[in-house]
């Protein structure tokens, strides 16, 4: 397990439970400003899909989701900033392309991604 934590996904109930319900309420993911520095990405959830007991969706609701978006040949790795938060990851390479997987808090400002140097 520790050789492989990075691929495995440990919560408590609460995060699980507002994982799934964020997941199941997503109606739109978004991305714009493309270019092959980087892009912005947004997910949308609908709120009327969860219970928020008169809070605000973003309060409630604050685990992040994970997202997976082809990216050019070019990039291994690549910087996602959402909120003041930044992290730096690695793509994946799958059937010969390249993929950004990373997470992403829902109704926010969306998350800048950009492509890191090496």
């Amino acid at each position: 397990l520790v050789a492989n934590r990075d691929k495995i996904w440990v919560g408590t109930t609460g995060d699980l439970f507002r994982y799934t319900q964020e997941r199941d309420a997503v109606t739109a993911v978004t991305i714009t400003d493309e270019s092959d520095a980087g892009f912005k990405l947004a997910v949308q959830c609908d709120e009327t899909k969860v219970k928020t007991y008169g809070r605000p969706f973003p309060e409630l609701y604050d685990e992040p989701l994970t997202v997976r978006v082809r990216v050019p040949d070019s990039w291994t790795r690549f910087t996602v900033t959402q909120q003041d938060q930044s992290r730096d990851y690695e793509t994946l390479e799958i059937d010969g392309a390249r993929y950004a997987q990373f997470d992403v808090r829902p109704n926010v400002d969306p998350a800048a991604v950009s492509r890191a140097d090496d």
